[in-house]
């Protein structure tokens, strides 16, 4: 028997406040794997105004949702005997159980989405970490996930630092999302965060996170190991280049959903992002792409002679010009890739290749017939992983990882120092 997903569910009453009207009534608050949503019965007859609520649960504890999106449902749900639900409410904003604590925060817990194995316990900064499973074995709750096709609550991430905020132990969670999702290959997030103070005071958010899904897959084998070798080497970076990483993670992890144009133009748009902002800005066009953008230059210039007001903002110039920059790109991304001792051979992956598909994409949305036709489709395919592993080689590398990596040699899947990188998909 096919067990199905978890939902978590509190019922309650409260009040439910527009600019127009007020309502009291009984609700039900459940957290799907897909949604956060707020079910009651009532007639509401401004339903696309936005809406306020405060009351409680059942357990006593206090519940407020400053914005709320209410919507019509044909579904019937029991609240109590004899009571149906025709209306939901979507939360917008954070829905809040229970008050803020006044003293020191023992301890923040938030169960990680799409995280089901690989727990770890270290500390850093004063942090004390680890994630751990919580009542249910992760092992099923990933079953769970994979058969239902929804990304599910696994492991439980647990923070704890001596007068510590709330709004830093978001950023160390946050900051630990990113690590881990570049390290498992899948998007980690977290719909709940649940912070605890000595006094055994319990404060709950919830905020639906987005992503959840699977990605790249495993990379790594000893987490634990990891995440204290790249902690400090994370805390050093600026700001703009955690931004960087977390968005090429995202990327990263994202290439491996939808059409093979939309995986080709993630992971594309992820190195050219990366290129843009750490390779050399001094890379220059070879001599043969300099001399014809100063012939198309000297052609412009005369047509705009020829045809004054025709393009008087310099758009159709621009135009000309900046289509001839994907030499410049390549050569950014080939210097990025060369800074950190990525061999293009080694990894199997062209680059010069991937940015001529992803021009190909970008302007025509799909790929060329020819690149699809007399079994070219598995090129395609290796050019996709190559790319995708050499990413997050150079993620690791930023972070200065020195450690195993998920690789594949003659067609197998191995385990490889990170220091001889080489990817060979049969």
């Amino acid at each position: 028997m096919i067990e199905i997903p978890k939902i978590l569910q509190f019922s309650g009453n409260g009040a439910f406040q527009s600019e127009k009207s007020t309502f009291s009534a009984d609700f039900l608050l459940t957290l799907y794997p897909t949604r956060i949503d707020i079910a009651t019965r009532t007639d509401i007859r401004e339903i696309k105004d936005s809406w306020v609520l405060n009351g409680f649960l059942a357990d006593g504890r206090s519940i407020s949702c400053d914005k709320l999106s209410a919507y019509r449902f044909n579904t019937v749900i029991s609240l109590s005997a004899g009571t149906t639900v025709s209306y939901r409410f979507t939360p917008l904003d954070e829905v809040k159980l229970g008050h803020p604590t006044k003293g020191p925060i023992r301890e923040a817990l938030f169960p990680l989405v799409s995280y089901y194995k690989n727990p770890f316990e270290l500390q850093d900064n004063g942090w004390e970490i680890s994630a751990s499973p919580d009542e249910s074995d992760p092992r099923d709750l990933e079953l769970i996930s994979e058969n239902w096709r929804v990304p599910m609550e696994g492991l439980v991430l647990r923070l704890s630092k001596p007068d510590a905020t709330i709004d830093e132990y978001l950023e160390k969670a946050t900051e630990l999302l990113t690590l881990l999702s570049l390290a498992s290959g899948n998007s980690i997030i977290f719909h709940r965060q649940v912070y605890r103070s000595d006094q055994e005071n319990e404060f709950e958010i919830w905020r639906f996170g987005k992503g959840g899904d699977r990605g790249v897959g495993e990379g790594l084998i000893h987490y634990q190991h990891y995440l204290k070798e790249v902690l400090p080497t994370w805390r050093s970076l600026s700001h703009k280049d955690q931004r960087l990483i977390r968005i090429a993670t995202t990327y990263l992890n994202g290439s491996t959903h939808g059409y093979m144009e939309d995986k080709l133009l993630n992971i594309t748009i992820a190195w050219e992002m990366l290129a843009n902002a750490w390779a050399p800005s001094e890379s220059r066009p070879s001599e043969e792409i300099t001399e014809l953008k100063s012939a198309l230059k000297t052609t412009y210039l005369e047509w705009r002679k020829n045809h004054p007001g025709l393009d008087d903002s310099g758009f159709l110039g621009g135009r000309i010009s900046q289509a001839l920059d994907w030499e410049k790109v390549n050569k950014k991304i080939e210097q990025l890739a060369n800074d950190f001792d990525i061999d293009s051979e080694l990894v199997g992956t062209n680059f010069r290749r991937l940015v001529t598909i992803r021009n190909r994409v970008a302007h025509d949305g799909v790929l060329p017939q020819e690149d699809y036709s007399d079994g070219a489709s598995l090129p395609l395919l290796k050019l996709l992983l190559s790319s995708q592993f050499a990413l997050r080689v150079l993620l690791l590398k930023k972070l200065d990882y020195t450690g195993l990596i998920s690789s594949a040699k003659d067609g197998w899947g191995t385990f490889v120092n990170i220091s001889e990188a080489e990817f060979d998909f049969q």
